[in-house]
């Protein structure tokens, strides 16, 4: 297959995954069985082929934990050595992204580090990928916090998402979250200096409609 089908393909899979199963946080205290582990093992040893992403993507939606530093591994040693690697490369990095989660940004960084101009893009589709599972803005404030390396792409997203209507409510109600699970205001600051001065400005009324209504209903999701 042509490395420029690899993503796409792995996309439509995807998505068909996200909607037959909807939005999960993955199931990280839960014992993978034996069977599922070693399955995934011999798919990713066998170079993902088509005929196992599914089961392979509900593998890292529900063990993220297990799957996403096979999966680093993996990439990370054809990366060394293995040049018609393209597909595997393509298949496994979103895989890792589709985890959603700190693992995948953790992953993702690692990836950045080795070779950024390839492997940015996987940042803003991680971030798309938790916004089904309603913690991109968590997963950006951790992203941002964790690995300072990752603040330009980012910022980028993030001018992106500003470009969607209800975006600052999403973030504002990711903000008063945090309040209310005592985070302090300073933990915010490295995400919110990445926004430009109208995506601030949205912010703050935002975060003032939230503040006030935060005992009722929340109908904007």
């Amino acid at each position: 297959m042509d490395r420029r089908n690899a993503i796409p393909l792995m996309a439509a899979l995807i998505v068909r995954i996200g909607c037959a199963q909807g939005p999960q946080q993955p199931a990280q205290s839960q014992a993978v069985p034996n069977e599922l582990d070693q399955t995934f093992r011999e798919a990713v040893r066998s170079g993902l082929p088509e005929s196992n992403l599914t089961a392979a993507s509900v593998f890292v939606l529900n063990h993220s934990g297990v799957a996403v530093p096979i999966l680093l591994g993996a990439v990370e040693r054809r990366l060394i050595g293995d040049a018609e690697s393209g597909v595997f490369i393509s298949r496994a990095s979103e895989l890792i992204a589709y985890a959603a989660n700190s693992d995948s940004i953790d992953a993702v960084s690692e990836l950045c580090d080795l070779d950024s101009t390839r492997f940015a893009p996987l940042v803003s589709r991680t971030l798309d990928y938790a916004i089904n599972r309603n913690r991109e803005y968590e997963l950006a404030f951790y992203a941002v916090q964790a690995h300072p390396s990752l603040s330009n792409n980012i910022g980028l997203w993030l001018k992106k998402q500003f470009e969607f209507p209800l975006s600052d409510k999403r973030l504002a109600r990711a903000i008063v979250k945090r309040e209310d699970a005592g985070i302090l205001p300073d933990r915010n600051e490295p995400l919110l200096r990445l926004l430009d001065t109208k995506a601030t400005e949205s912010l703050a009324k935002a975060l003032e409609e939230v503040r006030a209504t935060r005992q009722q209903p929340q109908r904007d999701r």
